[in-house]
């Protein structure tokens, strides 16, 4: 430790700060006589500075390369006391973090204490099926969850926000929530159900006899709950009891003694309903008994209306077939003192329900009939309210 002492140095001695240190060399059995002044200098970084707190979202995949530190050469450990740092690209986890600083090849022998949180929320909640009527066109603002700046997506791992302008499909949608400016990793995951009422095809109108029963009335091609309503008058129907199947069975019609109407109500989820064609089921007397009639009156069949019968109280209308016999089309000369619809049936001899129409009263004089018809002699029935006319009409 000086110019000229004797006592060498063990190499174990701890170096002093600011002290100067004197070497020799030897060669041969020769030492130097001058020996090499060193002047020592210790260098003791403390620790970086920085954040003991600091946070990150889970979503943005944080690494040890965001962590933020003050110094020179920031080296970070998982420990206190550990010797491995950290690669960069280690991801964070909630927990802390350690950081020394490299000065004049020197690490700090303390170290920079940081908590890190990596926040990562939890996905909103809402119910996983969510059922919305087409009739309304649904949008995506229409979804419903609940949470913290709500962002829908199309799939689970878009990264593209959905518009709330978007209109629904029938599909899975994904949201997530945003705490603490923070997106959730996991999302929400909702099945939509788009719901549309849709009223189907009814089997054809029927013709039978007084006192007996019709055949089944089908529904086909429909969407929602079903229920089977019933009329006298084609304009206040009422529900049949337990009548929810696509089929009306004829038990659940039961037998007939005067003309009703039948009509499926449908409805899918809380969407507005939709109603199917009403099937008329008519009474006429057999098919014989309309052949002796028309024989009967034979003599009036060409150039007439051929009046085969009338209700009691028919006397309000009036109406006839013209042209009797006819080629092309046929059309109906109507006058009333109603303004109710009129309902115009037409069968053939055998009483196959060959057409039915329903219009009002001030439009059933425009009505051109038979244009399809293959030649035969027709019978055409008038009904308007509780007043019926029946008349013959021939297709040359």
């Amino acid at each position: 430790q000086t110019q000229t002492e004797t006592t060498p140095l063990s190499k174990d001695a701890l170096l002093i700060n600011g002290a100067a240190y004197y070497a020799t060399q030897t060669v041969g059995t020769c030492v130097s006589d001058t020996r090499l002044r060193v002047a020592v200098r210790i260098a003791k970084p403390i620790a970086p500075t920085g954040n003991a707190a600091q946070s990150f979202c889970a979503i943005n995949k944080p690494m040890v390369s965001n962590l933020s530190a003050t110094g020179i050469g920031i080296v970070w450990y998982a420990t206190e006391t550990g010797t491995t740092p950290l690669s960069r690209t280690t991801l964070l986890a909630s927990g802390t973090y350690y950081a020394t600083q490299t000065v004049i090849s020197c690490a700090s022998d303390t170290r920079l204490r940081v908590a890190v949180t990596v926040n990562n929320p939890d996905a909103p909640t809402g119910s996983a099926t969510q059922s919305f009527c087409t009739i309304n066109s649904p949008k995506v603002a229409n979804l419903s969850a609940s949470g913290t700046g709500i962002v829908w997506y199309s799939t689970l791992t878009s990264t593209a926000p959905l518009l709330k302008t978007t209109l629904l499909l029938s599909k899975n949608y994904y949201a997530s929530q945003t705490v603490s400016g923070c997106v959730s990793t996991a999302r929400l995951l909702v099945t939509v159900t788009l719901n549309k009422s849709v009223s189907g095809t009814v089997s054809a109108d029927q013709l039978i006899s007084a006192g007996s029963g019709p055949a089944n009335i089908t529904l086909t091609n429909s969407v929602g709950l079903i229920q089977w309503q019933s009329s006298t008058d084609n304009s206040n129907f009422v529900n049949i009891s337990d009548a929810t199947n696509p089929t009306l069975t004829a038990t659940e019609i039961g037998v007939l003694t005067a003309k009703r109407y039948f009509r499926a109500v449908l409805q899918d989820g809380t969407c507005a309903l939709a109603i199917s064609r009403v099937v008329t089921v008519n009474l006429t007397a057999s098919a014989a008994k309309i052949a002796a009639t028309i024989i009967n009156k034979s003599a009036n069949a060409v150039g007439s209306s051929a009046v085969i019968s009338n209700s009691p109280n028919s006397n309000s209308i009036a109406v006839n077939v013209y042209p009797n016999p006819y080629s092309s089309s046929f059309k109906l000369n109507f006058s009333s003192s109603s303004q109710s619809n009129v309902e115009v049936s037409v069968y053939d001899m055998i009483g196959r329900h060959i057409e039915n129409r329903q219009v009002k009263s001030s439009e059933i004089n425009n009505l051109e009939l038979g244009s399809d018809y293959p030649s035969g002699v027709y019978n055409v029935i008038v009904t308007q309210g509780t007043e019926v006319k029946t008349l013959r009409v021939i297709k040359k």
